[in-house]
Formats: structure tokens, sequence, C-alpha cells
């Protein structure tokens, strides 16, 4: 009988009664963790981009001859 004396909480009051994510830390730390995200967003930005730029230059390559793409004329 023990084991059901633990009452379970409404769903509405289990979620305000769990601490948020950033709650645990202080500012030193979460100014730590925002710079980290940060830095990390920027490098998924430059390897998008790196995508985006190697795939515009095989899209607009594509389907010409190989004396076309260089740029020269005969």
């Amino acid at each position: 009988m023990a084991e059901n004396d633990a009452r379970t909480l409404p769903p509405a009051k289990q979620a305000a009664a769990r601490p948020s994510f950033l709650a645990g830390l202080n500012a030193l730390e979460t100014i730590i963790v925002a710079v980290i995200a940060l830095v990390a967003l920027a490098g998924l930005l430059m390897i998008a981009k790196g995508l985006i730029l190697k795939s515009d230059g095989a899209f607009f390559s594509a389907g010409r001859p190989v004396w076309e793409q260089s740029g020269t004329t005969a």
C-alpha cells in the first residue's frame, strides 16, 4: 500500500513543477551556453552557404559542354 501513497500530479501542474532548461544556471553559465549556441549556429550557416554555392555551380554548369564552362570563347 505504500506504493500507492505517492500521488501523481495533473499534467498542467507537472509542467509547472518542472524547472526550465536554463533555470539551474547562473548568469555566467547562461552567457557561455548562449555563446556556444551562436558559434554552432554560425558554423551551420557557413556549411549551408557552402553547400548552396556548390550546388549552384553544379546546377548552372549541368548540360553545357566543357569548353563553355570555362568562361572563355573559342
